[in-house]
């Protein structure tokens, strides 16, 4: 069973202009993803150098890490 508490969220449009939403959980390491009303949810290595890159990044836009907080 997976925990699958996303911390993180894309959206994202393709070449048609259709709308994609992703969310990743690095914990339990699914990600999960809407596209044309399918939803599509797999596994992936969390420990690969790009999966590090893309958290690294993410983190560094992550208000919350940072000790943000909104009102």
């Amino acid at each position: 069973m997976r925990c699958f508490l996303p911390r993180y969220a894309m959206r994202a449009w393709d070449q048609e202009g259709d709308l994609t939403d992703v969310a990743l959980c690095f914990r339990c390491r699914w990600i999960s993803y809407r596209q044309r009303g399918k939803e599509v949810s797999f596994g992936f290595d969390a420990y690969a150098t790009a999966s590090k890159a893309l958290l690294g990044a993410l983190r560094e836009h992550d208000d919350s890490a940072h000790g943000a907080h909104s009102s």
